[in-house]
């Protein structure tokens, strides 16, 4: 496992995960003291007390990604604080009088802005989900690092700018702002539309609010940049913003914490809850296969018996003929022509019951079988599915190891190649089955494919229940479908008994 949790309701990285978090937040610690300084050495600055801030907001992010990724469960977001601390430096290469480093200075300046947009989009879990969000940040990072680098070109910019506050303002820096206001009114978009939308809004109101605080103060930074002459004040509102909004995200999500392990224990609790009713069920299944095996089947094998054993008396006396000195006096009375046919009725209304039984016992076998065979229970899925194959009207190819899995397993595999190999059968008018079992990684891979039609679909009422059989343990599955080229089912299952 990749992480653990604690009583706190923190969570560690284990082994390798942590090293490299460790070794990226050293990293980025040493690059910030580095960068911070050599740019106050070449830089104008103002003081201490007014430039610290400034130079102390890259280190910040640093360490508080570090706890985040360390400590919470949240190690992509806290990998995504550490990159935006790391990035903020870059734009002190702009004091540099290398026109290389002063080049990447100027292009990268900006880069940090995008990172943030980055992280917005990328909550509560650190992922981007959805084309239309993954679209917006490439826009975010596309427009960071262009109008700077038109900016370097267009302008003839020269370095180094040791104080930035001097930078002359030019149209490609308004068009720069213009583009920066653009995104953030997007962002703010996106994020107000994951507010309404959200069912579970109330507990992360807080993080969607502080991150609006930061969209809205970069659209006034970016206004601040349209002004006729530089002022500092862009860089100023920038960073208030970043102050009071991704610094305050790790204490918002620390104290969003509780809420969140109480949602997690739910879902753990409602995943176990299915676990033992789909538990449950299989066992009712397997009491009722007996019950059915042991009683009522047996029952009526006994009635099948009794019957055959009338038939077979009355056959021999049809077949022997019977004096009339023979006949008891009390049916004496009897015609002699009376007796053979009531012996013909007898005969046909008990072999007609006896049909009709031998039919009962059949359906009531299926029936027993189609709960699950008894070789399932007694040597496994290799033996059931053979069983299958020798039953099937298409030849059916079975690769299939003979482990033992726990029986929740092995129940949900046969009745999910079982269903497979009859809609191959029934409807996709195949040739040949190919049945496939491996194991792997704690999964059991389960591939069944035929020579079929093809142009078969999951939810396809020809094919109901696949899906379905296969998340009742936590497993997945997938079909490949293509039309006159035969299909593909593959299903992933859990081998690891979730009741051990």
């Amino acid at each position: 496992m990749a992480m653990r949790a604690s009583r706190a309701g923190f969570v560690r990285l284990d082994g390798i995960r942590f090293g490299v978090t460790v070794a990226c937040a050293v990293a980025g610690l040493l690059g910030a003291a580095g960068m911070t300084a050599w740019s106050w050495r070449v830089s104008v600055h103002a003081g201490l007390a007014v430039d610290g801030p400034f130079y102390g907001f890259g280190a910040g992010c640093i360490l508080l990604g570090f706890v985040t990724a360390a400590r919470l469960s949240k190690p992509r977001l806290g990998g995504l604080m550490m990159l935006l601390g790391a990035a903020y430096y870059l734009q002190y290469l702009r004091s540099s009088a290398n026109p290389v480093l002063f080049g990447v200075g100027v292009s990268l300046a900006y880069v940090w802005a995008a990172v943030v947009a980055h992280l917005v989009l990328a909550l509560p879990d650190g992922r981007v989900r959805g084309p239309r969000d993954r679209v917006l940040l490439a826009g975010c990072y596309l427009m960071a690092v262009t109008t700077q680098t038109l900016r370097l070109v267009l302008d003839d910019a020269r370095g180094p700018w040791p104080d930035y506050t001097a930078i002359p303002r030019t149209p490609t820096t308004r068009a720069g702002s213009v583009g920066v206001i653009v995104f953030a009114v997007l962002v703010i978009l996106v994020t107000l539309r994951r507010m309404l939308s959200s069912g579970d809004r109330r507990w992360r109101f807080p993080v969607w609010c502080a991150l609006l605080l930061v969209a809205l103060a970069s659209v006034a930074a970016g206004v601040a940049c349209l002004a006729p002459r530089p002022s500092g004040l862009d860089q100023e509102l920038m960073v208030a913003a970043l102050e009071v909004g991704v610094l305050l995200l790790p204490l918002v999500l620390v104290s969003q914490l509780p809420i969140e392990n109480l949602l997690r224990q739910r879902l753990r609790d409602v995943e176990e809850s299915r676990q033992r009713v789909a538990a449950a069920a299989m066992e009712e299944r397997r009491l009722l296969q007996r019950d059915l095996h042991d009683g009522a089947q047996h029952a009526f094998f006994a009635v099948h018996a009794l019957l055959g054993l009338a038939r077979d008396l009355l056959d021999d006396a049809a077949a022997t003929p019977t004096t009339t000195a023979a006949r008891p006096a009390a049916t004496a009375s009897v015609s002699a022509g009376a007796l053979p046919e009531a012996t013909v009725q007898a005969r046909d209304l008990v072999r007609r019951a006896h049909q009709q039984l031998l039919a009962a016992i059949n359906d009531l076998r299926g029936l027993v079988q189609g709960m699950y065979p008894s070789a399932l229970t007694s040597e496994g899925l290799r033996a059931a599915v053979d069983e299958l194959a020798d039953t099937s009207p298409v030849p059916v190819e079975v690769d299939i190891p003979e482990t033992r899995w726990y029986s929740e397993l092995e129940i949900t595999a046969y009745f999910l190649i079982a269903e497979a190999i009859a809609n191959a059968c029934r409807h996709a008018r195949a040739n040949q089955i190919s049945v496939r079992v491996s194991e792997s990684a704690l999964q059991m891979r389960i591939e069944i494919s035929d020579d079929g039609t093809g142009g078969a679909r999951l939810d396809d009422d020809k094919r109901p229940g696949l899906a379905d059989r296969a998340s009742v343990i936590g497993g997945s599955l997938s079909l490949n479908s293509p039309l006159g080229t035969g299909t593909v089912i593959t299903a992933l299952l859990p081998t690891e008994n979730p009741s051990s």
